[in-house]
């Protein structure tokens, strides 16, 4: 395997081409497109020394330009999609099903945008520094073995707060299109909690690569899902917004530290402060103080607290809230089935349910200026 990577970097060597010159010919064709569609498969794989995952997305970015098109995520509870018209932007959030709209001509995508085009990205390989040549690989992309030039360009990441470092971006370009059919990079972490560090790779593969055809117009037309309402705007990144304020909070039976099962139904007539948490999370250790907060203040007028652990294991959240003396009561939601029926995009995720067993306040997020006492007022106290 050794002798074919190296015959295969001496292959390329040979060429005469060189790393700038394969990047530059790519970024001039994605500049000079007039349509296309892509679709990617994106596998995630997170490893340490004590554990590893990986999952799977798709992605899909397709234009007719200069002005119709389609970004699309599939994914869980984070899957959504954003479709340019010509006159009307519409986006829809699948984990809230919700969607709005906006004028095509105002149009600006939000801060946190979740959706961005890698047509966008590609269009500045020209722009990249040091990149350099690796070898000459054939790869299954694109519905096919595709002969490619693999291009490694260093990352101008410095380390800092939880990352600790990022690697070379990988990609592979086809030798006869210049379109980028494959990317991998990779970027290490350590979380507060975590006992060693955690690589998390990201290597983005492509299935479909059509550029400069016609593309059918159904691409560019939004139909609501059924059941879908439609929102002025969306309050989360992910969607999850206000979806549940107003309405019956969903039913749910979880365990708590203790091994006892807790219904949410055994709590009607009760005030009830939801938060969904974990110790790697640092926003959610940042709003853990408030939320004792209230459990001490409001405990005597009946208010219950349910800090619901987002997957981890009972040791992991017991060494926690043991060591912090935190009193409220903890749940553990080992397979985010509770954080499913609520829609949780994000932690921390706080919801506030009046003795009705009606959400009346949802926040995703930790803000530092969230009076909590103030707002549980929305719920009697």
């Amino acid at each position: 395997m050794r002798m074919l990577v190296l015959l295969a970097a001496v292959a390329a060597v040979a060429s005469g081409q060189t790393g700038p010159d394969i990047l530059k010919k790519a970024a001039e064709t994605y500049q000079s497109l007039k349509s296309y569609q892509f679709e990617a498969q994106i596998v995630t794989e997170s490893v340490s020394e004590s554990s590893e995952s990986r999952s799977r997305s798709t992605r899909i970015s397709a234009a007719v330009l200069p002005d119709r098109r389609r970004l699309e995520s599939k994914g869980g509870q984070l899957s959504s999609l954003r479709v340019y018209d010509g006159h009307t932007v519409w986006e829809f959030r699948a984990g809230a099903n919700q969607f709005a709209r906006q004028d095509q001509a105002t149009f600006k995508p939000p801060m946190m945008n979740t959706l961005s085009d890698p047509v966008d990205g590609y269009k500045a390989l020209d722009k990249a520094e040091g990149a350099r040549l690796l070898r000459e690989e054939s790869i299954e992309a694109a519905g096919g073995a595709r002969p490619c030039w693999v291009v490694e360009v260093p990352s101008k990441f410095r380390p800092g707060g939880l990352m600790l470092d990022r690697s070379p971006t990988t990609y592979w370009v086809d030798k006869s299109t210049n379109l980028v059919l494959k990317e991998s990079q990779s970027t290490r972490i350590k979380m507060p909690m975590m006992d060693a560090p955690q690589t998390n790779t990201a290597t983005t593969t492509y299935t479909v690569a059509r550029i400069n055809e016609v593309l059918p117009d159904e691409l560019f037309r939004f139909q609501p899902p059924e059941g879908a309402a439609e929102v002025a705007e969306f309050t989360t990144p992910f969607g999850g917004g206000s979806m549940l304020v107003g309405k019956r909070a969903p039913e749910f039976t979880l365990q708590d530290l203790s091994g006892k099962e807790i219904a949410a139904s055994s709590l009607q007539g009760k005030p009830v402060l939801v938060n969904f948490w974990a110790t790697w999370c640092a926003p959610c250790r940042e709003q853990m103080p408030k939320i004792e907060e209230a459990q001490q203040a409001f405990a005597d007028k009946g208010l219950v607290v349910l800090a619901i652990n987002d997957g981890e294991s009972a040791d992991t959240a017991r060494k926690y809230i043991d060591e912090h003396k935190y009193t409220f009561r903890v749940l553990l939601d080992r397979d985010k089935s509770a954080a499913g029926k609520f829609s949780v995009s994000g932690i921390p995720a706080l919801f506030l349910i009046d003795r009705d067993g009606n959400v009346r306040a949802q926040y995703t997020g930790y803000n530092s200026a969230l009076d909590l006492r103030e707002e549980l007022k929305k719920i009697g106290l």
